[in-house]
């Protein structure tokens, strides 16, 4: 898996791929021939990106093949194994491990961005629930024996009236969008009030 080949990307400009993972745009690739632009074996020290001269002269070294000087150290087509390295292929390989670094944490970022705001999430989740649990506590508490059984899970009906009142107020303007993640989202509440009036019960 040390073989990659240098292509032009229309969105990041040049990149590389392994040899291995290169699928044929006539089975489903997504990268015709005519964009790949050389062939190369890759370095261990190829991610750390480095401006001194031999590291230049490790990458030159290293092309198989170069469209652009037609340099061939494969099969000796072209102008030969001996041709001179074209200078923009060279700039285009050094591009391309600069992309790659840079795609490389822009997706870490995202995934610890995805994480934080899967922590916030669930630490809203938990403090409503830890809120309404506290109001039916506190009115539970607050009423009488007689009052609670003449009225059973009356928090319950309250907070799904609301819930269904909030949802059918619910107008986007965009068919609709939303519509099925409120109902998912009431469910979800009526499973959390009725874990909630079980606990009030068993404290009172």
């Amino acid at each position: 898996r040390n073989t990659v080949m240098g292509y032009d990307c229309r969105i990041n400009g040049p990149l590389e791929k392994c040899v291995q993972d290169y699928i044929n745009i006539n089975q489903g690739g997504d990268i015709p021939e005519h964009r790949i632009q050389y062939f190369r074996c890759r370095q261990r020290n190829d991610i750390a990106i480095k401006e001194e001269d031999n590291h230049k002269k490790n990458i030159a070294q290293s092309f198989l093949w170069d469209r652009a000087s037609r340099l061939d150290r494969l099969f000796g087509s072209g102008e030969g194994p001996d041709a001179p390295l074209s200078p923009t292929s060279l700039e285009n390989a050094q591009q391309a491990q600069r992309t790659m670094k840079r795609i490389i944490e822009e997706k870490a970022i995202m995934a610890e961005e995805k994480a934080k705001r899967r922590s916030r999430q669930q630490a809203r989740k938990a403090r409503a629930a830890k809120k309404i649990l506290n109001e039916n506590s506190t009115t539970l508490s607050s009423s009488s024996p007689s009052q609670q059984q003449q009225q059973p899970g009356s928090g319950q009906e309250i907070a799904l009236l609301n819930i269904t009142n909030t949802n059918e107020r619910h107008t986007c303007g965009k068919n609709c969008c939303n519509f099925i993640g409120h109902r998912f989202r009431m469910i979800e509440w009526i499973q959390i009030l009725n874990w909630a009036l079980k606990e009030a019960k068993l404290m009172g």
